[in-house]
């Protein structure tokens, strides 16, 4: 037995799974995964599904004022747009309007593949995506439609 950060690691085995795991946890996504939409989380996630519509996150893609200008919204009122399997368009891609668990916590279908026996303390799949929220809530860049809200 070993101690590896507090964390007792039984063989030489298990030192191997806790670099792969620590390594996974700060790598993100694989190219390979694919946004679900918040509907998917819900599934296994339903009180803290519950708790996210109740927040303007969630409503985000209805909060777009202007429609011939949508498009230039989907970067910050969208999930995973311009990534891999991300948001697209309303029309192809509608489960991932708004600002969904996925905007955090990176694509979900590799988790939603995992079997549930497998996945160990809840967490085994999902990656905490160090998400950058000033890249859509900055000071320093002014929000037209928030004035235009505000009036």
């Amino acid at each position: 037995m070993k101690r590896i950060f507090g964390i007792v690691i039984p063989s030489a085995l298990g030192i191997i799974i806790f670099i792969l795991a620590w390594g996974m946890a700060f790598a993100g996504p694989s190219p390979q995964a694919k946004y679900v939409g918040a509907k998917k989380c819900m599934m296994c996630h339903y009180k803290q599904y519950k708790t996210w519509q109740k927040t303007s996150m969630s409503k985000a893609y209805k909060l777009i004022a202007n429609e011939s200008d949508k498009g230039k919204c989907y970067k910050c009122h969208t999930t995973g747009y311009g990534q891999p399997g991300g948001f697209k368009d309303p029309a192809s891609t509608p489960a991932l309007e708004g600002v969904q668990c996925e905007s955090c916590h990176g694509p979900g279908s590799e988790h939603m593949a995992v079997d549930m026996t497998n996945k160990v303390k809840k967490r085994a799949t999902i990656v905490v995506v160090p998400t950058d929220c000033s890249k859509c809530h900055n000071p320093h860049v002014r929000d037209k439609a928030a004035a235009a809200r505000a009036k």
